[in-house]
């Protein structure tokens, strides 16, 4: 009897021991619920153009060959920070005639991602360095660079980097370079099956049919000129790679002061929208077409910025996460959006779903909540849904030591504290258990 008082104590110890370790381990976890989003207006938190990224140079004349340094200088008029965020730029010259232009927009010479990586705190200025080495063969001319800045590499905060008229801020300078002519693209001679394409107006619409888009390439040299032109089909932009669908490279030979047709035929019929890039390169220098077409009888359901209302998370605050979405040609009945915001540990602070139909407005999605400790590295994960299918998707990281670091809060090591805590439990209850057997 004595041993199996004993024993019973040592396992009222142990078993003691572990739940108040599950308890202790119960109020460092996170507690959540999934709640049901509402349906608010996308506008009200989503702000086309609240990201300024004003491009300046020491110098506005540039020649040929160098490498130019521009400094941007990004502001955020939003209440919330920006992450993910990346500024695209394009470099155009000006068309000599000005009509055209107005059509048109200006020549595409060049255009890639200047930075990327960029986080910006709630209503904050950050400026950062970027080059551009300038075309050895570039010719003498007023030229421009235009700003474009995006998150995820897909949500649109300045300008439309699918457009080459609805731009950001711009930088105007002049090249001095080279008289004796280019090989380009005519951009005032695109067509889509046979009608004039105008890159300064809404994208032309099709049905399921073939979409044929023909040019010409000019050469005003004084050489017969083969060059490569390089063919990327994208759907509804092109400045992430998971949205390419085909690449096609073609020599062509263009006589001296002659031109050269050349055709891409868009077969594909899957998607709502779809972006063709045509990049022409003549010994360092590009010429850029970026055409869009729009199938009227696809409809695809799009994400559109999710993003926190406030950050960092504070205890006891009341807090929102977000998102917009939209379908692209009409409303979408059986879709679902998924947010959830996870900590750094992977653990869910708070998530919300909506179930329903998504228009073909853009509508907003909101849920809120109220942190139950302070939070400074958060993630912020949206899932869109078309039935059960997984249509789109982003990933929004929130990191103290790039949005501000006076955000980060000392780390204490309470997870080491909980393991060691744990382990002496175990080796009592193991220890306690072992003497009782050997006084047995």
């Amino acid at each position: 009897m004595e041993y199996l008082s004993s024993k019973n104590k040592s396992l009222r110890i142990f078993t003691c021991g572990v739940l108040g370790v599950m308890l202790l381990l119960a109020n460092f976890s996170s507690v959540w619920a999934q709640t049901k989003a509402e349906i608010v207006d996308c506008f009200d938190y989503y702000k086309f153009n609240s990201v300024q990224a004003d491009i300046s140079s020491a110098s506005a004349v540039l020649p040929a060959g160098v490498e130019a340094s521009f400094t941007a200088t990004f502001h955020n008029e939003n209440p919330y920070p920006i992450v993910g965020g990346s500024l695209y730029v394009k470099v155009f010259k000006k068309q000599a005639d000005a009509s055209a232009g107005h059509r048109n927009a200006d020549l595409v010479v060049d255009q890639f991602f200047a930075l990327e990586g960029i986080a910006l705190d709630a209503r904050a200025t950050l400026k950062k360095s970027f080059a551009w080495k300038v075309p050895a063969h570039a010719e003498t001319g007023e030229y421009s660079i235009a700003s474009f800045f995006v998150t995820n590499k897909k949500f649109n905060l300045l300008g439309l980097s699918f457009t080459d008229d609805v731009i950001g801020n711009s930088f105007d300078f002049k090249i001095e370079g080279t008289t004796g002519g280019s090989i380009v693209f005519d951009k005032n001679a695109v067509t889509m099956n046979g009608d004039a394409y105008r890159f300064a107006a809404f994208p032309p619409r099709f049905g399921s049919e073939n979409i044929e888009v023909q040019t010409i390439i000019t050469n005003t040299t004084r050489k017969t000129q083969e060059v490569p032109v390089t063919w990327k089909l994208y759907y509804w932009d092109g400045l992430d790679s998971e949205r390419l669908l085909t690449e096609k490279k073609e020599m062509y030979v263009v006589p001296a002061g002659g031109t050269q047709p050349v055709s891409f035929v868009i077969t594909q019929n899957e998607h709502s929208v779809y972006y063709l890039v045509g990049e022409l390169v003549y010994e360092d220098t590009k010429s850029v077409i970026g055409m869009r077409a729009v199938r009227t009888g696809v409809n695809n359901t799009r994400i559109n910025f999710p993003s926190l209302t406030k950050y960092p998370l504070r205890e006891g605050e009341a807090n929102s996460i977000f998102s917009c979405a939209h379908a692209t040609v009409q409303e979408d009945p059986s879709a679902s959006l998924k947010l959830s915001l996870k900590d750094s540990s992977g653990y869910v602070i708070h998530s919300s779903e909506y179930r329903g139909a998504i228009t073909g407005d853009m509508m907003g999605l909101k849920s809120n909540f109220v942190p139950a400790k302070h939070y400074d590295n958060v993630t912020l994960y949206a899932e869109l849904y078309r039935g059960s299918q997984l249509v789109d998707s982003a990933v929004m990281p929130y990191q103290c030591d790039a949005i501000n670091p006076k955000y980060c809060t000392p780390r204490p090591y309470v997870q080491l504290l909980l393991w060691i805590l744990i382990a002496g439990v175990i080796a009592l209850g193991v220890g306690l258990m072992v003497i009782n057997r050997r006084n047995a």
